[in-house]
């Protein structure tokens, strides 16, 4: 659940300067139907042991890369200053951390209160079939739970959002 810590880290970094954001599950925070930042989770593992992970966070301060992106500039009238804003953002995570460590699922609870979405009716893509449906929660396992009850979950990389 590393990917829900450090996507609740960045939200609510995102909500102390004032902008609004949502969580789309598992890896990107959005402000409206625009990106502003990524996160990217990589493992090293030998054999069947875990060592150790890497968090890389992509987060767009004073430019935004593509059409369907929004950068922090254009949101608040301020340019930031990249070695500023990583150093905030890597307080914020040391100040978190031990929680998470403790209680992990309280960072699931975290995304599924700002999740992309949440109760609405999305496309989504799983292999060659595209269909609608309600995403509802992300689980404790990193599932998105889906449909009105619930009674679909997708694990990470299972399927793909098709987005307006």
């Amino acid at each position: 659940m590393l990917t829900a810590f450090i996507a609740q880290v960045i939200s609510s970094y995102l909500t102390q300067l004032g902008v609004t954001n949502t969580i789309k599950w598992p890896n990107d925070v959005y402000v409206g139907n625009n990106k502003l930042a990524g996160i990217l989770i990589e493992n090293k593992i030998q054999g069947n042991r875990w060592h150790y992970a890497v968090a890389g966070i992509g987060l767009n301060l004073n430019t935004a890369p593509s059409p369907n992106s929004v950068c922090l500039q254009s949101i608040t009238g301020i340019t930031y200053d990249v070695v500023t804003v990583a150093h905030a953002l890597l307080q914020q995570i040391l100040l978190h951390y031990d929680d998470f460590v403790t209680n992990p699922t309280n960072s699931v609870t975290y995304v599924n209160n700002v999740l992309y979405k949440k109760n609405e009716l999305v496309t989504l893509k799983q292999g060659n079939k595209t269909f609608k449906i309600i995403i509802t929660k992300v689980l404790p396992t990193g599932h998105l739970a889906c449909g009105q009850h619930s009674e679909y979950t997708f694990a990470v990389g299972e399927i793909k959002w098709i987005l307006p």
